[in-house]
């Protein structure tokens, strides 16, 4: 999250941006530490920190966002993983911005801005971008939504069983 802060900053601070508002959402051993970066770079005021939601609060907050943030870094871990995060916001018809990770490039596919770099005042500008522009907003957020329905388990389902299956096998012999 701390790349979010800073992105902010950048917005704010560096763009002069004073029409945003980022809201995070979940828990996590580095809540305060998040917190505490806000307040050093003096931007309580563009900031809710939830804590852990529900589902039925989840929706309501995606529902009236313009931009959806997944802000984890390309590290190799990071790049195998599916964050689900990146599914729920494509379910409710929302733009990622996200830094250009192998799955989330797979999951997101052209619904998506991409960083290429761990660069923040790049995620920032990526940011910018995609909330200025209005109809480009709304037609990457349709086709997001379209590509989630598209995406579900019994597509998943064949290959996860079938790696299971060789592993199995292997493991066996």
């Amino acid at each position: 999250m701390d790349r979010v802060v800073e992105a902010a900053s950048y917005l704010v601070h560096t763009r002069n941006r004073k029409d945003i508002h980022f809201a995070l959402l979940g828990d996590g051993s580095d809540l305060e530490l998040v917190s505490e970066r806000i307040k050093a770079f003096k931007l309580e005021s563009f900031f809710s920190l939830r804590g852990w939601v529900g589902d039925q609060e989840l929706l309501s907050y995606l529902s009236t966002a313009d931009v959806c943030l997944a802000p984890d870094p390309p590290v190799q871990f990071n790049q195998s993983s599916t964050f689900i995060k990146i599914m729920e916001y494509m379910s409710c018809g929302k733009v990622t911005v996200c830094f250009d990770l192998l799955e989330s490039r797979r999951t997101a596919g052209d619904t998506a801005i991409f960083v290429g770099k761990d660069d923040t005042a790049k995620f920032a500008e990526a940011i910018e971008q995609i909330l200025d522009e209005g109809r480009r907003r709304c037609e990457m957020g349709n086709a997001a939504r379209e590509r989630s329905l598209s995406l579900h388990w019994g597509i998943s389902e064949e290959t996860l069983i079938g790696t299971y299956e060789k592993l199995f096998s292997a493991k066996s012999t």
